[in-house]
């Protein structure tokens, strides 16, 4: 509940979200040592509570406990264990260590596919932090062939106008203009712009990040 409650306040940017997280972990270390499921979701949630406030160097020696924590504990393909590795991933790439995240992402990228499945989600989230990786490497050839793969696995899963497959349409039509695909580029964008308007209204984050693209596009 705890944790929960550091996470509700974290979505509110609520600083006091750290100080819940922090005092929940060290109470979940003193009952249970650090190898211990419910320590290693108090660390995941002060992780995240740390990313959220874009504090990628204080996170990157708590993403690396939690990430070995849960190997203790885990199979390497377990999803909590996928997790806490794509979530370390994010916060070395953060740290501009952007080649050793793209060696965690492909390897979670084989991982989840071959427990998983394509189709899944958790495989496409680990295949879309490789797009983004390689996006922000400025490879976004390589990147415009991981997010259509990822568009067309969503489609099938979740249908095209829901938000998850927006989402990864949006990516994929950014990366296209950023490859010099911009007549692609904006079909796409504008697809993601409709679906997440319907879904989410106007004003959402991720609707005024698309207005921005867009509006860059034309």
């Amino acid at each position: 509940m705890q944790a929960e409650y550091a996470l509700g306040l974290m979505q509110f940017s609520d600083p006091e979200a750290e100080t819940v997280a922090k005092t929940n972990l060290e109470r979940a270390k003193a009952r249970f040592g650090l190898n211990n499921p419910n320590t290693v979701a108090a660390l995941n949630t002060l992780v995240n509570v740390m990313i959220s406030q874009q504090r990628f160097e204080d996170a990157l020696p708590l993403a690396e406990q939690n990430y070995e924590s849960a190997s203790a504990l885990l199979p390497p393909d377990h999803s909590k264990t996928v997790f806490a590795r794509s979530t370390l991933a994010w916060v070395i790439e953060e740290n501009d260590r952007v080649v050793e995240a793209e060696a965690h992402y492909r390897e979670l990228v084989s991982l989840t596919e071959a427990k998983f499945g394509p189709d899944a989600q958790i495989t496409m989230e680990m295949r879309n932090g490789l797009g983004m990786n390689l996006t922000a490497q400025g490879h976004p050839e390589q990147a415009v062939e991981q997010f259509s793969v990822i568009t067309r696995h969503a489609e099938k899963a979740f249908g095209a106008e829901h938000p998850q497959t927006a989402i990864f349409r949006g990516n994929l039509g950014g990366a296209q203009v950023k490859a010099g695909l911009p007549d692609a580029g904006r079909s796409n964008l504008l697809a993601a712009h409709s679906a997440l308007v319907k879904a989410w209204g106007e004003n959402h984050p991720r609707v005024k990040k698309l207005d921005k693209q867009l509006s860059t596009v034309d």
